[in-house]
């Protein structure tokens, strides 16, 4: 299809498109500026096929380089009408009534770039056609600009939550050591609590003492000197609760 037939589908989608805006029900605010658009195109895209054709001609005619570029653009445009017809269009197979079928965000950023397009006609309908592709190739690099710098500072916000999750995990880490040392000291101070006695240090006080003379009485005795002699293979021994039997045995 060359220019001037995708120019002729795009006129005949939008007046499709605005008969059934007509009938819809809901989408009051976006129904409206969406039937402005495509109201804005059916007068312009006609003036703009007048304006063509003799532009393709004499010695100041738009090269071949130009008409592709325009052909590439209502190309584009064809096919945001034709997706915004075939939504209207399952919806009301759907529907008795046909309600509004476009979510908020897409249907305006499908009319922005309606509108941006109306514009660019009316560029070139006033001043030229090498005035609208100027044109469109300015609005392309700002967008192409701003979809960079919208890439950027995403970039920036990832990394930004990557660390602020590193920081978190090294805090819970954090805590939880403290935590522990935290339940360390507390049994400690609850054991000290209940008793101040050490009994650790007791038992090593208790293995450590000695009495000079403990258990002399025992050695002279006759029967540890009939055992020490081989007389007895038993040995008896008595004496009193801590004077160092089992020592010596």
């Amino acid at each position: 299809m060359d220019i001037f037939g995708t120019i002729a589908s795009a006129i005949d989608l939008a007046t499709m498109i605005k008969g059934y805006i007509d009938d819809v029900k809901g989408g009051k605010e976006h129904r409206n500026r969406l039937r402005d658009g495509l109201t804005a195109l059916q007068l312009l895209l006609p003036l703009l096929e007048s304006r063509l054709q003799p532009a393709l001609q004499g010695v100041n005619s738009v090269s071949p380089k130009k008409i592709e570029e325009l052909q590439k653009i209502f190309t584009i445009y064809q096919e945001i009408l034709n997706e915004i017809g075939k939504k209207l269009t399952k919806a009301e197979k759907k529907e008795r009534k046909l309600l509004w079928p476009f979510d908020k965000d897409d249907i305006i950023d499908n009319i922005e770039k309606l509108e941006k397009l109306a514009s660019w006609v009316q560029i070139a309908i006033n001043v030229g056609f090498g005035e609208m592709i100027e044109q469109i190739h300015e609005d392309v690099h700002s967008v192409k600009g701003a979809m960079d710098t919208f890439m950027s500072q995403l970039r920036d916000i990832i990394s930004s939550h990557q660390e602020l999750r590193r920081g978190v995990k090294k805090a819970n880490e954090d805590i939880s050591y403290v935590k522990s040392s935290l339940d360390v000291h507390e049994r400690q101070h609850l054991a000290t609590w209940l008793s101040s006695l050490d009994f650790g240090q007791v038992l090593v006080d208790n293995l450590n003492a000695h009495t000079e003379g403990t258990g002399t009485t025992i050695l002279t005795t006759p029967e540890m000197d009939g055992w020490i002699k081989g007389k007895s293979r038993s040995l008896w021994c008595r004496g009193d609760p801590g004077v160092g039997k089992t020592m010596i045995l």
